[in-house]
C-alpha cells in the first residue's frame, strides 16, 4: 500500500516523485498542466555537490531566459542523497525536434560547455518520460518543498483497477485526511512498464512521527478496510522522502509556500 512508509523497496537506480515531483503539482489549478513531464535524475559525485548546484543555477536561468515557466529540481531526503532530479514540463514530444532552451540562451558553444561542465560533476544519468493523472490530483493549498514519493509496481493486467482504486478509494481518503496536494504520473519511457509514481506534500518531519497520516486522521481500521480493496493489485513500492530546491528552479508564483 502507498500508505505503508516500510515496504520492500523496488529495485530501481532512478530517483522516483511529484511531483512525480511528478510535479505538476507546481501548476496551479487554473493552468493547464503539460501533457508529459520529463524527469531527469543525475548522480554527482559527493566532493563536486557545490560546484554542480552552481552550474544547475546556470541551467535554470538559461531555461527561463528561453521562456521555460516550469523546471523544478529535488533533492531525495531518504535514499540516495547523491541525486538530483529535474522535472521539466512537456505539451508535446515535438517540441525537442527543435532548438533546446539552453542553445536558444546560450548558443550552442555555451550551452556545450555548460553541458560538459555538469558532466564533469556526475557518476551517471537517468531520464524517463511520465503522463500526468489530474483526475487523480489533490489542489487545495499552497504547495511547500517537503514531500513523501512512491513508486508502486502495479500487478500485471491490473493498471486500470489500481487506478480506479487511486481515484475511488485512495484520493477520497486523503481528501478526508485533510491533504491539500496529491500527484500522480504514470512512468512510460525509460522505466519498467507497469508503474504509478505519486507525491503527497508533507508540512513538516514531525507529521512523520505520528505514523502514516491516514492511520493517524481516520484510524486503523478505516485503513485496513482500505487496504483491502487494493488486494492482489501491487507488486512492490518504494517509499522515500524528497525536497524540492527553489534555489534551482524556476516555479510560478502559485508553486511558492512554506513546509
Amino acid at each position: 500500500m502507498t500508505t505503508i512508509y516500510t515496504r520492500r523497496a523496488l529495485k530501481t537506480g532512478i530517483a522516483a516523485a511529484i511531483l512525480a515531483v511528478s510535479i505538476p503539482a507546481l501548476c496551479s489549478a487554473q493552468d493547464k498542466g503539460p501533457a508529459w513531464l520529463r524527469f531527469q535524475t543525475a548522480t554527482i559525485k559527493p566532493e563536486m555537490r557545490q560546484e554542480y548546484e552552481g552550474y544547475m543555477k546556470q541551467v535554470a536561468a538559461a531555461n527561463k531566459k528561453a521562456g521555460v515557466s516550469l523546471f523544478v529540481v529535488y533533492q531525495n531526503f531518504a535514499g540516495n542523497l547523491n541525486e538530483y532530479t529535474s522535472v521539466q514540463g512537456i505539451m508535446k514530444f515535438a517540441e525537442m525536434d527543435g532548438t533546446s532552451p539552453l542553445v536558444k540562451s546560450l548558443g550552442e558553444e555555451g550551452s556545450a560547455n555548460l553541458l560538459r561542465n555538469l558532466a564533469r560533476c556526475t557518476t551517471s544519468q537517468t531520464r524517463y518520460f511520465s503522463l500526468p493523472n489530474d483526475d487523480l490530483a489533490i489542489n487545495k493549498g499552497p504547495v511547500g518543498t517537503l514531500f513523501i514519493q512512491n513508486r508502486t509496481q502495479v500487478t500485471a493486467g491490473k493498471m486500470q483497477d489500481y487506478q480506479n482504486w487511486l481515484k475511488n478509494d485512495y484520493k477520497p481518503a486523503l481528501e478526508k485526511a485533510g491533504v491539500t496536494v496529491f500527484r500522480v504520473s504514470r512512468p512510460v519511457f525509460g522505466v519498467v512498464s507497469n508503474q504509478i509514481e505519486t507525491i503527497r506534500m508533507m508540512k513538516d518531519f514531525a507529521e512523520i512521527d505520528g505514523g502514516p497520516i491516514l492511520n493517524q486522521k481516520l484510524g486503523a481500521d478505516a485503513v485496513r478496510a482500505l487496504n483491502a480493496k487494493s488486494n492482489g493489485l501491487v507488486q512492490s513500492s518504494r517509499t522515500t522522502i524528497i525536497r524540492v530546491r527553489p534555489d534551482l528552479s524556476i516555479m510560478p508564483p502559485a508553486a511558492t509556500g512554506t513546509n
